[in-house]
Parts: C-alpha cells; structure tokens; sequence
C-alpha cells in the first residue's frame, strides 16, 4: 500500500484486504483502506516518525489507539535531560516508564510487533503556521510537523547547515537502516530525525 490509501495487494494489519469480496459476485481489487483519514504505514520492528497534525490530546495510549496491541516499546530522546535521556514506555512493564506524552516537535521510536504492515491512523489539528522547535548543542530526537516534504536547505529555514547544524540522521523501517541526509534528500511528512546542532537555535519549520 502506498501514500494514496489503496492496498494494493495482501493483507494489511489494522483493517485492509486486497482483493476486498464485496459478496459472491463481486469484489475490489484495490481497496481504500479508509477514506478521509490521516494515516501512516509502520513495519514490522522500530520506526522513527513523527505526528504531522497538532496533537491537543497528548496522552501517549490515546494517541496510539489506532495501533493498541500491535506496539510493545515507545522511546524518546529528550536532550534537555543531561541525566537519563531515554524516555521509555514499555507495554506491560509494571515499573519504570517515564514517557508518557506524546507531541508533533517529538521524533518517536515506535517498536511494531505485528509482521507486515501496520496501518496508524492518527489524528489532531491541522497545522495552519510554522512550528518553532529548539535546537540544543547536540543531538536532537525531532519530528517535522510540516504540511509538505521539503529539501534540506528548504526545510532548515532559519538554519543554517553547516554553522548551526551539521548532521541530520533518519532512519528506514522497511529496511531497518539509518540513512543520512544529504544536500539534496528531502525532509518527509511523517518521519523522525536525529538533528545535530552545535548552537541553541529556534528552528522555525515551514508549513
């Protein structure tokens, strides 16, 4: 299934079949999944992402519903705290978690338990401004609450790389491997990034 909501073929975690039996003579070859809805296609083990709607409702098991069941870990890298970074929420750990919200300025590791693909709906505000996200001295776990994908210089805005930032990592589900980017790789709606800054800077993230 790709980016217009047709399953295009198989089955797909959390409501999907290609073809789709409408009754004994008829069916649908290329479904849509569910029409008029935000959703995103995580894999099978850890996805980087990122929420592109304004999250009112920030509570982390709400946020998720759509996927209830089908994750066991959630992870956030908060820079801010020198002392124990690594914000966990583990399904069924009676102790110990510490993430507990969820926002469109975060990167999420997201661990998918289901084989295949798993479809999250998500859903918020759209956004109607630019969002402004703090940069640290360091690296930064970032989402890209953008309404479009957008070259690095483009997408950077007010920053400049290399002075302020000089490293930008994401990484690909589907083949499970870290990618870095490059001039001319594009930021993407719906993913997480890893942002190396060498100053304190706003970062004003163009709708």
């Amino acid at each position: 299934m790709g980016s217009d909501g047709i399953v295009d073929n198989g089955t797909i975690g959390g409501g999907g079949k290609n073809p789709y039996v409408i009754d004994s003579d008829s069916q649908d070859n290329y479904p849509l999944i569910e029409p008029n809805k935000n959703f995103m296609v995580l894999k099978q083990g850890w996805n980087l992402i990122s929420l592109p709607l304004i999250q009112k409702e920030q509570n982390l098991t709400k946020v998720l519903k759509s996927i209830e069941g089908l994750y066991d870990a959630v992870q956030w890298f908060n820079i801010t705290d020198a002392r124990d970074p690594w914000k966990h929420n583990k399904v069924g750990k009676p102790y110990g978690n510490d993430l507990f919200e969820l926002n469109e300025k975060m990167g999420i590791w997201i661990h998918i338990t289901q084989p295949g693909d798993t479809i999250f709906f998500y859903n918020g505000t759209r956004l109607t401004e630019n969002q402004n996200i703090v940069l640290h001295p360091g690296w930064n776990m970032v989402g890209y609450p953008s309404l479009s994908n957008r070259d690095r210089t483009s997408a950077l805005n007010n920053i400049d790389f290399p002075s302020d930032v000089d490293a930008i990592w994401t990484y690909d589900s589907t083949t499970q491997r870290w990618q870095k980017m490059g001039d001319s790789d594009y930021f993407e709606v719906g993913r997480g990034y890893y942002v190396h800054s060498k100053v304190t800077k706003v970062w004003d993230v163009p709708l």
